[in-house]
């Protein structure tokens, strides 16, 4: 038997595979951004008073001023796209954008698929309802209707509560989840403290109230999850903002002069 014409095909296929140029997975770094001269931004952009388009058509608010800086201070132009809830995180998979600084917490499971920073915010969630509707805790949502914006944090910790009854009425947007308590379509909504009180000065005859707070939420900057160097710098960035009180003034801007906590969470 000739052994060299048995194993010739093996050994041209081992050598053509030593041959073959290997192409490494690029890890996008903050030179990458700035060699491009733009950094692509998603934005949460309807989430009143810190996310809202204007008058003119224009997106604004606290997460828009953040994002800019960020632009700002990598040197290049901001790129803005506008993000949801249920999309923020697939835009940042498939790569559309470089960067959420989009509202979103940092859970475990969403931790599964983005790298979050350090926080550059936090707020309280609350239930809010109609004047005249007794709710004091959890154990009044009891055969309620609540409504959410869908794939939020208060969703899931709604759901984690199991309460006898309670039905979860999911929306794309907060905006939507307001509307929804507000033509009587549900009993209360999950929403942060200071989306409430916008509320509560836009719409002063409808009697909006907080009844009482689900929990408190921070929210981080997201990147994709092998930008280590982009995420570090982030974190720097984050924090020297924090420290030099710009990100306290640009929240008292938009939060109707409520500052930060002294100090945020860290991880």
């Amino acid at each position: 038997m000739n052994f060299a014409k048995l194993f010739a095909p093996f050994a041209l296929a081992f050598v053509t595979s030593w041959s073959m140029p290997t192409v490494a997975a690029h890890a996008q770094s903050v030179q990458d951004i700035i060699d491009s001269g733009k950094v692509s931004i998603g934005v949460l952009t309807s989430a009143p008073p810190l996310s809202s388009t204007d008058a003119e058509g224009k997106d604004v608010g606290y997460h828009m001023d953040v994002a800019l800086k960020i632009a700002e201070y990598l040197g290049v132009k901001a790129e803005i796209i506008p993000v949801t809830n249920t999309s923020r995180i697939a835009a940042l998979e498939s790569k559309k954008i470089d960067i959420q600084v989009a509202q979103s917490s940092a859970t475990p499971e969403r931790a599964k698929a983005v790298m979050f920073t350090i926080p550059y915010g936090v707020f309280k969630q609350s239930v809010v309802s109609l004047a005249g509707t007794e709710l004091s805790g959890p154990e009044d949502l009891k055969g309620k209707r609540v409504s959410v914006p869908k794939g939020g944090v208060q969703d899931l910790a709604l759901q984690r509560m199991n309460i006898e009854g309670l039905e979860i009425v999911r929306f794309d947007e907060e905006p939507g989840a307001v509307q929804a308590l507000l033509s009587g379509q549900v009993d209360a909504v999950a929403i942060p403290d200071l989306v409430a009180l916008n509320v509560i000065k836009k719409f002063p005859d409808q009697k909006v109230e907080i009844k009482f707070p689900l929990f408190t939420q921070s929210y981080s900057i997201g990147v994709r999850k092998d930008a280590f160097e982009l995420h570090q710098w982030l974190n720097n960035t984050i924090a020297y903002m924090t420290l030099n009180g710009e990100l306290n003034e640009l929240h008292k801007k938009w939060a109707g002069g409520i500052e930060l906590p002294q100090t945020l969470p860290t991880f």
